[in-house]
């Protein structure tokens, strides 16, 4: 799948190219897009039934063994006719009125389901592209965890060749470096799994390292204060909701439409015929009139159209079914925003808990590094509180992650994110994470 961004000549590259990226190349955006354009024009085509339309004919035809009215036999006779007839419907019961309501709410059924698959697409980027930026840092804390051990394998051989420290100590620090190489490993192979993921999304490689990157930023973002508020924003944007709603309305369209096919029906029709083989009789003079213009108001009442019953039982069931739908689809967002809400509450609590525990095991490391020079702690104690310290800073980039997930899951079901410009996204620059207790 090409792409229409080249990110090697590019010098920064932020969230807004990866969302046009995959608008541009996802096979779903341009279902769905046609899908909109046919709907569109079979809309078109209902309104196209209001207007007049004009006609023109020409025929020839022989007859062999006729009589005329005096009762003389016709051997032969060759009979033309041209004829221009122009023709609009005044009243049809409300059935052409009701194709265009429910074209229209087909049509914007198509085009909320459109949104909706943009809003899941950009949801998905998004996410894609901050699990990768989040992977990264991963590997870069596990690199310095990896070094941090290696060099500490390396201490351990030499006081224990000295014999400052026990062979448990020794094996303590064999085991955390085969633990650091593993995780690593672990971690190198997340962020190629979700780089192949970020390809897939947008068709297009993830930037190089030399490529400056930008995270996500919600601070621009108009966000609602409460969950009452919320829901009301769910109510009146939420994408399966308005989808299901114009459903509904194209269905009782159909509905109604069907009831008025046992309506009368009304049309006038214009014929202008200049050729004279074109007759129409007459019944007050009881003769034959060639030639003229006719004007014709045509009026039909079914009688009997045992298919007519039958069509208006099938729409009454769709149209419930479709309402049902759309309640339905409305319970189901609810239940969303209210389970969302809680996770991003609880998302930032857990960030601010995870930050504060890092900021104390950097300490506690820091301390017990000191303790053991001082000879108050021992090898395998600074140890395992630096892994303490890896595994902290870690958890918190894991609880910033989940923060950014939750605040785009719930855009995405309220229906706002397709809203949004790609560019009010761009927050700070990326970069390497700070490397908290690599001194202690």
């Amino acid at each position: 799948m090409s792409s229409c961004f080249s990110f090697i000549k590019s010098e920064a590259y932020d969230i807004s190219m990866a969302i046009d990226a995959a608008l541009q190349n996802n096979q779903k955006i341009a279902a769905a897009k046609e899908k909109v354009s046919a709907s569109s024009g079979r809309e078109n085509m209902a309104l196209a039934t209001l207007l007049p339309t004009a006609n023109w004919g020409y025929s020839i035809s022989t007859v062999k063994d006729a009589k005329t009215f005096t009762g003389q036999k016709v051997e032969r006779n060759i009979s033309e006719n041209a004829s221009l007839q122009i023709s609009c419907n005044i009243f049809k019961s409300g059935a052409d009125m009701m194709d265009i309501v429910s074209s229209n709410a087909d049509k914007n059924a198509d085009t909320y389901m459109f949104y909706d698959t943009v809003t899941k697409v950009t949801a998905q980027v998004i996410l894609s592209y901050e699990k990768v930026l989040h992977d990264k840092d991963v590997v870069v804390i596990r690199q310095r965890q990896k070094r941090y051990y290696e060099d500490a394998l390396d201490k351990a051989k030499v006081k224990f060749s000295l014999g400052v420290i026990a062979s448990s100590d020794l094996a303590e620090a064999e085991y955390q470096m085969a633990n650091a190489v593993s995780q690593l490993t672990a971690a190198e192979e997340s962020l190629k799994e979700e780089k192949g993921k970020f390809r897939y999304l947008t068709g297009t490689e993830f930037p190089d390292e030399h490529i400056k990157l930008s995270h996500v930023d919600f601070h621009n973002v108009s966000m609602p204060a409460s969950l009452d508020a919320v829901i009301d924003v769910t109510m009146q944007h939420n994408d399966a909701i308005m989808q299901s709603s114009f459903s509904y309305k194209r269905e009782k369209a159909h509905s109604v439409a069907a009831l008025s096919r046992l309506g009368a029906s009304v049309d006038v029709s214009y014929n202008i015929a200049p050729d004279t083989s074109q007759s129409v009789y007459d019944s007050e003079t009881s003769a034959y009139l060639f030639g003229g213009k006719t004007l014709s108001l045509n009026v039909r009442v079914p009688i009997f159209v045992p298919v007519d019953y039958a069509r208006i039982y099938a729409q009454n069931s769709e149209k419930n079914r479709t309402k049902i739908a759309w309640r339905d689809a409305k319970a189901v967002a609810i239940e969303e925003a209210k389970k969302l809400w809680g996770r991003m509450e609880s998302n930032v609590v857990l960030m601010k808990a995870r930050e504060a525990a890092l900021m104390h095991r950097v300490k506690l490391a820091k301390d017990t590094a000191i303790e053991y020079e001082v000879g108050t702690k021992n090898f395998t104690d600074s140890m395992r509180a630096q892994v303490d310290a890896y595994e902290a800073e870690i958890a918190f980039y894991d609880s910033v992650f989940y923060y950014t997930s939750s605040i785009v899951e719930m855009l995405g079901n309220m229906g706002t994110l397709k809203y949004l410009s790609p560019k009010i996204l761009i927050g700070k620059e990326w970069t390497q994470p700070t490397g908290y207790g690599d001194d202690a």
